[in-house]
């Protein structure tokens, strides 16, 4: 069992790391980064450990073996961009006009990735919308790699995971449609959680983070069948 003084210093040292993450893309984008809505994401073990990842030389082709191959792969890693190491780390940066990817992989176990929404280059600048099975495919994404990354560095403890959706004020949810009622009035919409990974489900928490922005978003009823069949291509054991 962890003490609280061990947990703090662990997350002053994470949030080190984690702003170190934010000054390289802030230096990447500039300014521009105040006017593109994004996601974002933020996780890592609840203890520090600066070298959890013993040979650092791995760390890419840990990524690279979760990796989840579905359309637009997760987390983006492909020979375009820039793709580079650096003293902790991995990093990948993508940019192309309003649309940016980029991530971080430090050897410590902390992911940072940060997407912009493909919708806001897609749609008239009047329809701010969020693709609804897209966000849900993307949410799969993310959960079934972070338990094939972790499970790949043997880390099986605690992970505290966040993510965030930024620039949703207004947003509507789109599928084939648009939904005007389904609206969002919140901005940020962040979810967090302490994630047990020796008791992680990856599809049971891809369901819980899809009805919570549904929840946002004024979509209280949505089912678990619904989202089932928009995620039955990427469900795995």
């Amino acid at each position: 069992m962890k003490n609280k003084d061990e947990i703090k210093e662990s997350l002053e040292k994470y949030e080190k790391e984690v702003e170190e993450s934010k000054k390289y893309l802030k230096n990447k984008i500039g300014d521009e980064l105040l006017t593109i809505s994004f996601w974002e994401l933020y996780t890592y073990p609840i203890t520090y450990k600066s070298k959890r990842v013993s040979d650092l030389m791995k760390i890419k082709s840990l990524v690279h073996e979760s990796r989840i191959q579905k359309d637009w792969d997760f987390p983006y890693q492909i020979n375009t961009g820039i793709n580079s190491n650096f003293s902790k780390g991995i990093q990948h940066f993508l940019k192309s006009d309003k649309y940016f990817e980029y991530f971080r992989m430090y050897r410590s176990g902390l992911f940072t990735w940060e997407k912009a929404f493909i919708e806001d280059n897609n749609e008239p600048k009047y329809n701010k919308v969020l693709y609804l099975n897209l966000a849900f495919s993307l949410i799969s994404k993310i959960c079934h790699f972070i338990k094939s990354y972790y499970n790949k560095i043997n880390y099986d403890d605690i992970l505290i995971f966040k993510i965030a959706l930024n620039g949703t004020e207004d947003r509507i949810l789109k599928n084939q449609i648009i939904y005007p009622s389904y609206v969002s009035h919140e901005d940020p919409i962040i979810y967090e959680d302490e994630i047990n990974l020796k008791e992680f489900d990856a599809f049971e928490k891809t369901k819980e983070i899809c009805k919570f922005i549904c929840w946002v978003f004024n979509w209280e009823d949505i089912t678990d069948d619904y989202i089932m069949v928009s995620l039955q291509e990427l469900k795995r054991s």
